[in-house]
């Protein structure tokens, strides 16, 4: 249609490129992505049949918009394919343990950090599709808080008490992903385990380049913010308690904060992971 035969088989294209492969004519459109990009999308035919007749060009117009659609239907799912990977690689990383849990009680996705807690048989049992707190009264508030974030609401937070006498768990399950996600019981909602024994871990290099700190004084901040005495930090580091108390003061110094109380605050609230 757009190129005669006339012109066609005078063309450098045609003599270099389509006639040695045996091409004559081809049908083609050009579909544009949301991401910028373009596909051609191409009929080729043999020099044989000729050109396309009426009836094959109403069928490529009829089949041209349901391969854009198709195309476009891909990028979407190669978005959110993304966003769910980069998710689970987030929770991956937690420090704390976690997982996306329907309100039915399925398990959608669990962190290395949630198995853990579950291998150690000490507050939560798993389930055929998920796990629940082993005490009967914490199974429902559980079961109740997943069904409530599930559904659009706020979600709830409880302690789970532990069979080995450790300090309780303490659990936020909250709703997760917004509007955007239709409601009903296939929604996840996000479970936040976390064991105030384990003792919270710091980006030491951050604090150093952050607050200016030497890696001893650094180590000695951390320690406290862990609960340790300056006797204990200096027993463990193996230095004098008075050496562990000057460390503390030029931390305290560098922070720009006055009491342990407002340094071990600003610590924990630096914590990339809280």
């Amino acid at each position: 249609m757009m190129c005669p035969d006339s012109i066609l088989l005078a063309s450098e294209y045609y003599n270099d490129f389509m006639r040695p492969i045996s091409l004559r004519n081809l049908i083609g459109t050009t579909i544009r992505l949301r991401n910028g990009n373009a596909v051609q999308f191409t009929v080729w035919r043999p020099t044989g049949p000729g050109s396309p007749t009426s009836s094959e060009l109403r069928g490529f117009r009829y089949l041209a918009p349901h391969v854009e659609r198709a195309l476009q239907v891909d990028e979407y799912l190669r978005e959110a394919r993304a966003c769910v990977t980069a998710l689970e690689d987030y929770l991956a990383r937690l420090t704390r343990a976690a997982a996306l849990v329907t309100g039915a009680g399925e398990t959608v996705f669990m962190n290395p950090a949630l198995r853990a807690v579950l291998q150690s048989r000490d507050g939560f049992v798993a389930t055929r599709t998920g796990f629940v707190p082993q005490e009967k009264s914490a199974a429902d508030i559980y079961r109740r808080a997943i069904a409530d974030a599930a559904t659009g609401g706020a979600g709830h937070s409880f302690a789970v008490a532990r069979p080995s006498g450790a300090l309780p768990y303490f659990v936020l399950v909250s709703r997760f992903g917004g509007d955007a996600i239709e409601v009903g019981s296939k929604r996840p909602a996000l479970v936040i385990v976390s064991d105030p024994s384990t003792p919270a871990e710091f980006d030491r290099s951050l604090l150093q380049q952050a607050f200016g700190l030497t890696p001893s004084e650094c180590q000695v901040a951390c320690r406290l913010a862990n609960g340790q005495s300056t006797r204990t930090i200096a027993n463990q580091m193996r230095i004098s308690e008075g050496t562990a108390k000057t460390h503390l003061k030029r931390v305290l110094h560098k922070t720009g904060t006055h009491r342990q109380s407002e340094l071990v605050r600003l610590l924990l609230v630096a914590r990339p992971d809280r």
